[in-house]
């Protein structure tokens, strides 16, 4: 015989209702922190890596002017004197004495500002020897900046004096000898002992400073992910639980709506089962 289950009263419901609140409220509160948790560490290697994506195009950018002709730099030949009579009987660089060749300004917008980035504190390895490459970068642009003052101070000779003269060993006045002399004075400082080689006396030259640099950034770019802070393994737990707290909430509901839906379904099952034995 079909036999009701009585419903729960209003204060059982009540609070089943309530715990049934509490654990999905729990439960959906941990999954709420959890998951700002992982937006904050991915907005943090996104952070990272355009910096590092920076970093690289900029390292780059330096070493093809830090290499030279052949790859070295511009490395000394003997004493001063020894280096530039060598330089300055290399055809190669016969383009030193051109007053309008300059060196191009090279990129160092991530460079510069690596120092005060928000992810500094992150990229530790990496900021001594940057710092130092863009020290080197700066000398650079302050050398060029004295080059190119000296070439125009003089609009008369500069006007006077044709590029493919230079090239082509024209015969020039003693004015013009001496003009385009202190130019490849200029660019002899800038390339032999700015830029350097991996010969320089100079550790801060912007060859090495540059493969120091590189060295750096690559073994940090390897292992970089590894040194971030990661979740605590006791949040495995608390997901488990959290995940246990849900499925509670859910069963209770369910148990308390079959109660209260009571006798409905069991008629409905009653008849079902005792129709068919008919």
């Amino acid at each position: 015989m079909f036999q009701p289950i009585h419903a729960p009263s209003l204060v059982d419901s009540a609070t089943i209702l309530a715990s049934v609140a509490a654990l999905g409220a729990l439960s959906a509160a941990w999954r709420s922190y959890t998951r700002d948790e992982r937006r904050a560490r991915d907005r943090l290697e996104g952070g990272i890596q355009g910096v590092l994506d920076g970093l690289r195009h900029e390292l780059n950018l330096a070493g093809v002017w830090a290499r030279g002709p052949d790859g070295e730099g511009y490395p000394p030949h003997g004493d001063e004197a020894a280096t530039h009579e060598h330089y300055r009987n290399d055809p190669r660089f016969h383009e030193w004495l051109i007053p309008l060749r300059g060196v191009r300004p090279l990129t160092r917008e991530a460079i510069g500002a690596l120092g005060s980035s928000e992810y500094a504190a992150y990229l530790g390895p990496l900021l001594g020897p940057f710092a130092l490459l863009n020290s080197a970068m700066v000398a650079i642009e302050k050398a060029e900046r004295e080059r190119a003052q000296f070439v125009t101070a003089d609009p008369r000779l500069l006007a006077g004096l044709h590029p493919a003269w230079v090239r082509e060993g024209v015969p020039l006045t003693q004015e013009q000898l001496d003009y385009v002399g202190v130019v490849f004075l200029y660019n002899f400082a800038l390339h032999v002992q700015i830029i350097g080689s991996r010969q320089s006396a100079d550790a801060n030259c912007l060859f090495q400073a540059n493969a120091a640099a590189r060295r750096e950034f690559d073994a940090f770019e390897a292992t970089w992910r590894d040194a971030l802070p990661r979740p605590p393994r006791w949040h495995l737990i608390a997901d488990a639980v959290s995940v246990a707290m849900l499925v509670a909430a859910v069963a209770v509901s369910c148990s308390w709506l079959w109660k209260m839906l009571d006798p409905l379904p069991r008629l409905i099952c009653w008849l079902l089962c005792h129709g068919g034995a008919s």
